[in-house]
Order: C-alpha cells, then structure tokens, then sequence
C-alpha cells in the first residue's frame, strides 16, 4: 500500500494534459526486471518531463499485462492510500484495473492506447555524474524563478567544474 502510494505520487507530477495525446494522460504501470529482480514500475511523461519509479515484487508479479492507470483513477487511488494502512490488491483485464483496499473497491477503465518506449530516451551510457546540496539546489532555483510570472519558463543550467549558473529568461 504505502510503497504503491509513493510510486504513484513520484510519478504522476509528470501525466499530461494534451488530449490529442490520450495515451500520456496517466501513469503507465508495467513489470520491468534487472539484476534477476522483478520491479513493479511506473512512468508518466508529458513529453517535456518523465517521471519513473519502481517497487520490488515477488515472481508472481510477472503475469501482470502493462497498462495505462488514468489520471483521474491516479489520483484517487493516492487519496485512499493515505487515509489507510490496509493493503491494496490490484486485478487486472483487457481494459478493466480492479483496486481492493480494505472494504474499498475501485474499478478504472485502463487507457486504450500504447505508451511510448520511455526507455530510448532515457541515456544509458553517460559516465558523467553531478552531485550538489539539494538544499542549495532548491534555494537557488527558488530564488531565480521568483523573477518568473510563468512557472513554464524553465530554468537554464550553466555548468562547468567549478559551479552551476541558473538563470531564467522571462519575457516581464
């Protein structure tokens, strides 16, 4: 229960809202393996962000068929993982999820459509690593986006060996 709500909450910051693109419109839940484990896994993108997380299972797990979990169905699923302790059982079929937590049933159409290969993407050979404070991190990326009207902007990284230079280009 509690390590499904955190997959879902690490990813679903990054579901689009582009209806021309149904199939980006929630989290795609998938068995992936590595290192002889199986993992339960969760993405989400919106073609500008993607968003991953996994849990570890049991063998069993491997039956699951991928689908596609519905932003709305998402989010209320994490608002019934967070007001209890029981633990959740997921069933799934062609185009049904079935959530039993407790007492609770919730039953979700699944998206129809294919989720893209996230994976080529996803850099696998890059032999660079950066590592700062993640509190001067997130103080330095506060104070260049209160410059910004619109959070859509972005912030610009400069780095080099000796320091990262964040910067925002806002047209006000």
């Amino acid at each position: 229960n509690n390590r499904f709500l955190k997959l879902l909450n690490k990813t679903r910051i990054s579901i689009s809202n582009d209806d021309t693109r149904h199939y980006l419109n929630g989290v795609f839940i998938h068995i992936t393996e590595a290192h002889g484990r199986n993992f339960l896994t969760g993405v989400a993108t919106d073609s500008h962000r993607l968003s991953s997380s996994s849990l570890e299972i049991d063998d069993q797990g491997s039956i699951l068929r991928p689908f596609i979990l519905p932003r709305k169905t998402v989010f209320q699923l994490c608002t019934l993982l967070t007001e209890t302790n029981d633990s959740l059982i997921m069933q799934t079929s062609e185009n049904k999820v079935k959530f039993v937590i407790g007492n609770i049933k919730l039953i979700s159409k699944v998206i129809d459509g294919k989720f893209p290969d996230y994976k080529k993407v996803v850099p696998t050979n890059n032999d660079k690593s950066l590592i700062v404070s993640s509190r001067d991190f997130i103080n330095s990326i506060e104070r260049v986006t209160s410059v910004s009207i619109d959070r859509k902007e972005g912030v610009k990284l400069a780095i080099s060996k000796e320091n990262i230079q964040l910067s925002v280009n806002s047209a006000n």
